[in-house]
């Protein structure tokens, strides 16, 4: 039997090992928040990341804005639009908004920003959701002129968009950051410290003023937002803050109002609070293989590794805060789609698979690195992961935390073995999470390619009847996660909050978002809606 060993801190003891203080910061805000690793950027066309993500909601605005509530689209700077009886067009009706440094914001900045994230120069990692743009992948590879991409200004309020085959979902997709407007004459003067608290010109409910790299941003409320009377606060305060240990320290001392992750170890003690709330998420934490390296070019191993885990004490041992074993990768919860359990955890069919890749017993295996950045919860998952590896397959797999820059840099290099990684959907279709193992998606980062699989995706993105499309996606998933395996779910995660009751506006949704716009200050008494 496998034992699981976490460190079980005490709570007043963490709160006296503070080590990270904000007591000499002359930065005042109406709320502040744990925003996680430092952002890689808050360029709306660039950012992968989730720190970067929030940070760019904040800062920007698309043609339509996500509901906090319901994650419905709904009007953002797009007043209204009109779509066509194939599905294919959609006209934006621009309402009268303006940027940051009083220009207007209009058709022409979006036109620009999704040309400019479909520049292979740029190098965005999100290009393939504008794939379904007509002409755009075509663009994408030099294939033709930007004038034949399916994004046409009828007028400065007029936006009218082609797509190459109905997308149900695409007033989802105008609502993710990859898919804001974008200033080109700060980008085109200051390349890319256009974001840069002296350069960056803004459209959304808050500018940034302040970047103090690994430590904090602070955004004040946008005068010239066209909603400027429904914001609220003033100065909002993101810390970037990696370890979930230190971020409960900031909050248990009133230096931080609000928590979106918590330390594993601590689960217990805080889950049973009145300032605690966790909802499920659609997110899916796994493993990747990098399938260039041997013994992992091999499914069979992949498969194996995979099969050996159990995911249901992880769930309940480990994390404990209602987590659900993950057996495929759409997360539960998906409207309209349910993934069928690829697999179930079957330790004499991963010793088989050992041997059969020339392993028996786990003999002659070479050991391996799993690779994670900084949190209590990824470190008390690997270490889970590699005991059970040892004690059931007798492979070793050694250990290695960085940081999660140099995860990141390492993951799009392909310099790991096996890494941690995770996928928060960015909106609400299976294939936020199926697109992403595509080849050459900038979020693959395994090696892994396969046409049949690339196929699937294609038959998916034009099949219109809903079971058949299910019952396609089924496959793909079947194909990847039991098959050929280049990844291993291991749970799919919830959002947990803590919150000071600071301010009202907070309503916790299965993408994780916040909705500063909606934010406004609260009684003493109150806490998250």
């Amino acid at each position: 039997m496998y034992r699981f060993y976490i460190g079980l801190v005490l709570l007043p003891l963490a709160i006296c090992a503070l080590s990270f203080s904000l007591a000499s910061r002359d930065t005042d805000s109406d709320f502040s928040f744990r925003n996680g690793p430092e952002p890689q950027t808050c360029d709306p066309g660039i950012a992968t990341d989730m720190a970067g993500h929030r940070i760019a909601r904040a800062l920007f605005e698309g043609l339509t804005v996500f509901n906090p509530r319901t994650l419905e689209p709904e009007p953002g700077i797009a007043e209204r639009w009109e779509v066509s009886e194939d599905g294919r067009q959609y006209t934006f009706f621009l309402r009268r908004s303006l940027w940051s440094d009083g220009r207007s914001c209009t058709a022409h900045d979006f036109r620009y920003g999704w040309l400019r994230v479909l520049s292979p120069e740029t190098g965005s990692e999100y290009i393939n959701l504008l794939y379904y743009i007509r002409n755009a992948k075509a663009y994408a590879k030099n294939e033709c002129r930007a004038e034949d991409v399916g994004l046409k200004v009828i007028d400065d309020h007029t936006f009218r968009v082609e797509l190459e085959k109905p997308v149900p979902f695409f007033l989802s997709l105008a609502a993710f950051a990859t898919y804001f407007p974008e200033p080109s004459w700060a980008i085109e003067k200051h390349g890319r410290n256009w974001v840069r608290p002296e350069n960056i010109v803004c459209n959304g409910p808050y500018v940034l003023k302040k970047w103090a790299l690994n430590d904090h941003l602070l955004f004040e409320k946008n005068p010239l937002y066209w909603d400027a009377a429904n914001v609220s606060l003033k100065k909002i305060l993101a810390l970037s803050v990696e370890s979930s240990n230190t971020g409960l320290n900031l909050y248990e001392t009133g230096q931080c109002d609000l928590l979106l992750d918590l330390p594993p170890e601590l689960i217990h003690v805080l889950r049973d609070r009145r300032d605690y709330t966790s909802i499920p998420s659609l997110s899916c934490t796994y493993y990747r293989f990098n399938v260039t390296k041997p013994p992992l070019n091999d499914a069979r191993v992949r498969l194996a590794l995979s099969l050996a885990i159990d995911r249901k004490s992880i769930a309940q041992r480990v994390l404990m805060a209602g987590e659900v074993p993950a057996r495929s990768f759409v997360p539960p919860g998906m409207p309209g789609y349910a993934s069928a359990p690829c697999f179930e955890e079957d330790v004499e069919r991963a010793r088989a698979l050992l041997a059969e890749a020339g392993f028996p017993g786990g003999n002659g295996f070479p050991k391996l690195t799993l690779v994670y950045n900084t949190s209590m919860t990824h470190k008390a998952v690997a270490e889970a992961v590699q005991q059970m590896w040892k004690e059931r397959l007798n492979v070793s797999i050694g250990l290695e935390n960085v940081e999660w820059k140099t995860l990141l840099h390492r993951m799009t290099k392909l310099e790991y073995e096996i890494c941690r990684a995770a996928w928060i959907g960015d909106y609400v279709d299976p294939t936020t999470f199926l697109e992403i193992m595509r080849t050459g998606d900038g979020n693959n980062r395994t090696g892994w390619s396969n046409a049949e699989y690339d196929a699937l995706l294609d038959v998916i993105a034009m099949e219109a009847n809903p079971e058949r499309r299910n019952e396609i996606m089924h496959q793909a998933e079947q194909l990847l996660i039991a098959r050929e395996s280049p990844i291993a779910p291991i749970y799919f995660g919830v959002n947990q909050l803590m919150h000071r009751g600071k301010v009202n506006g907070l309503w916790p949704n299965a993408l994780g978002l916040i909705s500063f716009k909606h934010l406004s200050p609260a009684g003493p008494d109150a806490r998250a809606d």
